[in-house]
Formats: structure tokens, C-alpha cells, sequence
């Protein structure tokens, strides 16, 4: 009897085994076929394939819109993101003739304009808590995808390399940090000795078009041509150049653009609200693919100015069909 009973056993195991292996399988059969049609090199080398297949959800749509710096975020995550971000466009009071002279009162216009459109999950503060810190969305995955490379551009420190031990401290020991200032010595301190003791490299150049000959301004371009960073990711880009911002920006955007070089995070110090310089800047931005995911009232000026945080995404992220249809009938 029970002979009878250990081969009717037998009978039903192998096939329900052979169920449940198929169920493990095929989804992960069904994302690998997904990847192989992604004609973009670049994006496949950061596919999580643990993630993907453990979840059984795609996460192609995260990877691929974020430049493959998000590889672990499902599809319908990933959209619940690119909704968010329609729903909250424009993001600043549209502007009307004569009606414009709030702006001259900053701590009033940063209270209306421009909040974050995006979130990071895991963002961070780098530096101390006052003025000098920045916030860098999820840090942990700088150095996570397939090169375990960091470059980081910190313009304007006035001989405070507080931001920079922290990117070596929290990002990694490994990263190749640059810091720049139109000074080399203050308080007593000389920078290029400061950055020697910490790891760094400091360079005694102002950011900006060289004016006069013997000028220690330059512009991006010819920074990067020096530095030899053509064609490479600058992971983190941080920029406090003193009001600066409204006339330069625009050369930023194109030379990182003529360089072939990827600014993945910007943090930018934005002083006061100039117009229509501030709109611009902002638009300019935005076009270029990049979103805020943080903005913080400078106490230290009253608010008058604000430390913004941008990431760069693909700019596919900025358009959800099915919002836009939404919003279109309304």
C-alpha cells in the first residue's frame, strides 16, 4: 500500500516541479529578450538582471530614461515618476505684463517658483549643514554601474573643502575631484595645499570668458580640454560663482554639450531673481534634459537666494502620452 502510494507521489512531483521552474524562468526569458531589442549599447551594460528577474517586472524604462542611473526601478514606478513630473509643469506663476515686480523681493519669489519636480530616493546632503553643503541624489549609485570611475567639479570654494571630504568619505576614496577658484589663498590658508592634504586638486582658475590676457578665467571648454575630460562623465558638478549663473549659462550648456561631456547632477547656487535672467535659466535647463529634485532657501541671505539641485535625464522622461492626453481634453 504504501509502495502504491510513493509511486502516485512520483507521479504528480515532476510536473508541478517542472511548473514552478517555468514560472522562475520565463519571466527573466521575457526582460533578456526585452534588453536584446535596446539598440543603445550603453543602457544594457546597466541592466540589473538580479533585480529584474527577482521582481518580475521590467525596469528597462528607469534605466534607460535616467541615462542608466536608476537600474532598479520597476516600469510602473518609473511612470508614477514622469507623471508627477507633468502634473507639476509649469513650474513657476506664468508671468504677465506688469505684473512682475514680486520678483524683485526674492525671498517672495522663491516661495512661488520652481520646487523640486522629481524625487531621488536616497538623496543625500554632502558637507556641513550650513552654507557649503549640497544634496546629491543617491550617492550610493555614482560608482554602482558598470565603471567604478567618479569625476566631481566643485566651481568656487573660497578655501572650504568641506563638500569634497565628503564626496571622498560618502561617494568613494577613488574619485577624481577638481576644485576651482578665482583665489588661491585666504583666512590664512593656502588652497593648493588644502587640497593636497585631503586628495584633491585644486586649480587657481576663475570660471568664466578670459577678458584680458594673463586672466586665470576660463570657460569650460578650455577647462576640460586641459584636464583632458572630453567625451566623459562629470558625475557631480557643483557651482557657487557669485552671481555669475545668469551670464554664463548658457556657454555651460554648450560647451559641456561641444565637449561630449555628460553633467549627470548639477548643484547651483541661484542668487536673488533676476528677470527675465532666472526664467531663462531655469527653461534653459529644462530643455537641456535636466529636473530639480531639490531647492533650499539660503537662511544665511535672508532666502534671497537658492541652492537648486538638477539631474539629467533622457529627454523622453519629460513626455508622458497618457498625461498629456489627459490634460489636452481638460
Amino acid at each position: 500500500m504504501n509502495i502504491k502510494k510513493r509511486s502516485s507521489n512520483r507521479l504528480w512531483y515532476f510536473p508541478v516541479k517542472l511548473v514552478l521552474i517555468l514560472c522562475s524562468v520565463v519571466p527573466c526569458v521575457i526582460i533578456l529578450r526585452q534588453m536584446l531589442e535596446i539598440n543603445d549599447e550603453p543602457y544594457f551594460n546597466y541592466l540589473d538582471l538580479t533585480t529584474s528577474c527577482t521582481s518580475f517586472e521590467s525596469t528597462l524604462l528607469a534605466t534607460k530614461e535616467s541615462l542608466g542611473f536608476f537600474t532598479d526601478i520597476p516600469d510602473s514606478a518609473w511612470k508614477r515618476h514622469k507623471e508627477r513630473f507633468q502634473l507639476t509643469q509649469p513650474n513657476h506663476i506664468e508671468r504677465r505684463e506688469g505684473k512682475q515686480d514680486y520678483a524683485a523681493y526674492s525671498n517672495y519669489f522663491w516661495s512661488m517658483n520652481y520646487e523640486p519636480e522629481f524625487t531621488c530616493p536616497h538623496e543625500f546632503r554632502l558637507g556641513k549643514l550650513a552654507d557649503g553643503g549640497k544634496w546629491v541624489c543617491d550617492p550610493h549609485r555614482i560608482v554602482s554601474g558598470v565603471t567604478a570611475s567618479c569625476l566631481v567639479y566643485s566651481i568656487g570654494s573660497n578655501g572650504n573643502f568641506d563638500f569634497e571630504v565628503n564626496v571622498l568619505n560618502h561617494v568613494s576614496p577613488s574619485c577624481e575631484v577638481h576644485t576651482f577658484d578665482i583665489k588661491d589663498y585666504s583666512r590664512g590658508k593656502n588652497f593648493t595645499e588644502e587640497a593636497v592634504k585631503i586628495g584633491t586638486n585644486f586649480h587657481h582658475w576663475g570660471l568664466g570668458q578670459s577678458k584680458r590676457k594673463g586672466s586665470n578665467m576660463k570657460r569650460f571648454k578650455n577647462i576640460m580640454t586641459e584636464l583632458n575630460h572630453q567625451k566623459k562623465t562629470v558625475d557631480l558638478m557643483k557651482i557657487d560663482c557669485e552671481r555669475c549663473e545668469y551670464e554664463q549659462y548658457k556657454d555651460w550648456l554648450q560647451d559641456w554639450n561641444d565637449m561630449g561631456v555628460l553633467v549627470r547632477q548639477v548643484m547651483l547656487e541661484v542668487h536673488n531673481s533676476d528677470m527675465p535672467g532666472v526664467d531663462n535659466l531655469f527653461k534653459a535647463f529644462q530643455e537641456a534634459g535636466y529636473v530639480i529634485f531639490h531647492k533650499e532657501a539660503n537662511y544665511m541671505n535672508e532666502g534671497k537666494s537658492v541652492e537648486v539641485a538638477f539631474l539629467l535625464l533622457s529627454k523622453d522622461f519629460q513626455v508622458n502620452n497618457e498625461i498629456s492626453t489627459v490634460l489636452a481634453s481638460k
